[in-house]
């Protein structure tokens, strides 16, 4: 099932909640368009989200960059959220609280109130609520241009295990094509969720070749260049690690965690980065994961966008962490197909969609892709527009994971050039198939969808 949102109502902001006819429930994806009449570059898509009681947040309050959250309340009472700031040097500050109404939503940029966040925040926002709230959250970066791109910034829920893998990144000069000349970058940040310092290793691994293992590959990293870094994060703080954009030779492949003896493993993301003459044009978000034998995620190719009228295409990634070569079957739901890969050891495979399942042109795509692996591995999809500057990613979800109702938490429409959609569908084959999405305002009043569409 998919909506598009495209008119506003009342504030032009709402949030839906989804539930099923029966348990579990489906989920799916919201993704929201910023670019307005011209597709230059601002698109970020989140998966339905769980609520929950309590998060921590990668926060950054810096010039360009500014983290934007919003808070959906899917309760029939008032959620009163607690809230404070840790930062770089693992200080707690901050303080606060604010009441979300019953079936309410709150969206602010940290440096906004009730947060108020002080200038020149690098650390984290921890919360708590004393009724599950569904969050998400953008990293913000305004680029000499005045576009604003918004990439997400992941809500991790506490306690949470942490991450072993971040399955893609990318660094170096692109060379070819209507995009030469590029220069993409991926930074890493590391986000604690305990309330202990953490500290260990992180790793740059290349693609690798069938059966032969992939190699560390060096990558520069504030002056240093190596492909092992050290990082050690106080608690509940973070640490962002940004990627040098002067390399020439360009690497793809995956960045594996390597705790200390005896800490936690921390949870991360990744924040890919495209440089053009001097200026960053686009920014997507990869995040951290653990791994999985099946997963699944949608994906639309040679169709036309509903946001532009131009036409779209997807590829994957997926990543092995272990020191075995995995068999990887991947399905393709529309039209059915079915293909296996083989992922090296320590390696990755990155394709587009129809380059592995032998599409062209006349065979539009648009449905679940499904990733079943001999041993767990990881995975990312990109929805790619080869016309124009964007790219944004979508995390797989895993198929094992437990399935509740979830909250589409920030629904833009009709609100300075925002369009939305919506696309629901089952994230494993236990799913409901049918349902309701309930619609509500800011304020916790009921929407009609209609005067939405």
């Amino acid at each position: 099932m998919e909506i598009t949102l495209r008119r506003s109502s009342g504030s032009g902001v709402t949030h839906a909640v989804v539930e099923g006819s029966s348990l579990p429930s489906p989920t799916g994806y919201f993704e929201i368009d910023g670019a307005g009449p011209l597709p230059i570059g601002s698109q970020v898509s989140f998966k339905a989200q769980a609520p929950m009681l309590s998060g921590r947040i990668y926060a950054e309050v810096r010039a360009p960059s500014t983290v934007g959250v919003a808070f959906s309340n899917p309760n029939a009472v008032p959620s009163v959220l607690s809230f404070f700031f840790t930062d770089s040097d693992g200080r707690d500050i901050g303080f606060g609280t604010t009441t979300i109404s019953p079936n309410g939503q709150i969206a602010r940029f940290l440096d906004q109130p009730p947060f108020n966040a002080p200038a020149g925040l690098r650390g984290s926002m921890s919360f708590t609520s004393t009724a599950p709230v569904a969050a998400i959250a953008v990293l913000g970066y305004l680029n000499e241009r005045g576009v604003f791109l918004m990439p997400q910034d992941p809500v991790l829920e506490l306690p949470n295990a942490g991450h072993a893998i971040i399955p893609y990144f990318i660094a170096g000069s692109v060379a070819g094509g209507n995009t030469s000349g590029d220069v993409k970058t991926t930074d890493i940040v590391i986000l604690n969720t305990t309330d202990q310092p953490l500290s260990g290793t992180f790793t740059f691994f290349g693609q690798g070749s069938g059966s032969t293992e992939a190699l560390p590959v060096n990558i520069t990293i504030e002056g240093q260049t190596a492909s092992t870094f050290s990082y050690s994060i106080p608690t509940r703080s973070s640490r962002r690690y940004a990627m040098s954009r002067t390399a020439t030779t360009l690497y793809r492949g995956s960045i594996q965690m390597n705790p200390g003896s005896g800490t936690a493993a921390p949870t991360t993301f990744a924040l890919e980065s495209v440089t053009r003459n001097g200026v960053i044009v686009g920014q997507e978000s990869i995040p951290g994961q653990r791994p999985s034998r099946a997963l699944r995620a949608f994906v639309s190719g040679f169709v036309l966008n509903p946001f532009g009228g131009f036409i779209e295409s997807a590829m994957f990634a997926i990543a092995n962490p272990s020191p075995s070569p995995v068999a990887v079957t991947l399905e393709l739901e529309n039209p059915f197909s079915r293909t296996t890969v083989t992922v090296p050891p320590r390696g990755q495979v990155a394709s587009s969609i129809e380059a592995t399942f032998g599409l062209t042109i006349q065979q539009p795509y648009a449905g679940s892709l499904r990733i079943l692996a001999d041993s767990a591995v990881s995975a990312i999809v990109f929805q790619d527009f080869p016309n124009h500057d964007f790219t944004f990613t979508r995390e797989p979800f895993d198929e094992s994971a437990a399935s509740t109702p979830v909250v589409l938490p920030h629904l833009p429409s009709g609100f300075q050039s925002y369009v939305t959609r919506i696309r629901v569908f089952r994230a494993s084959s236990t799913q409901a198939t049918t349902g309701v999405i309930r619609f509500f305002s800011q304020a916790g009043d009921p929407i009609d969808p209609n005067t939405l569409q």
